[in-house]
């Protein structure tokens, strides 16, 4: 894999844990309800074209739990993971519930969200 960032994001109400490689576009994968953000471990060879950044979801993986009584949002975890690294936008992809959280992003941010991926991968 090609080196990038490894380490934890604060955002409102917890923090999220992330891994970054390679550079230019970002793209976001995010995982499913049932694993973390090594599910994408044979994706992450991307990153010698793109910025490839992987997570773990709130509640999953080395991310903090959600807090009772605390409401958040994933697609809002999203927005400050990206302000964390200094991306304003991103193309966004995902299976499973990480597929509803992309979709969340795209709907709550559109104006973060890419439309499609210019480079050929």
């Amino acid at each position: 894999m090609i080196q990038g960032q490894v380490g934890y994001a604060e955002v409102p109400g917890g923090r999220l844990f992330f891994e970054t490689a390679g550079s230019g576009e970002a793209l976001v994968l995010i995982h499913g309800n049932a694993g973390d953000r090594r599910h994408w471990d044979a994706q992450m060879e991307l990153a010698e074209q793109v910025l490839v950044i992987r997570y773990d979801v709130r509640g999953f993986g080395e991310s903090s739990l959600p807090v009772e009584g605390q409401p958040y949002s994933n697609s809002g975890d999203l927005a400050a993971l990206l302000d964390h690294l200094g991306i304003e936008e991103a193309h966004v992809a995902g299976w499973s519930m990480g597929s509803g959280i992309a979709v969340d992003f795209a709907l709550a941010f559109p104006e973060r969200a890419k439309e499609s991926l210019h480079k050929s991968i």
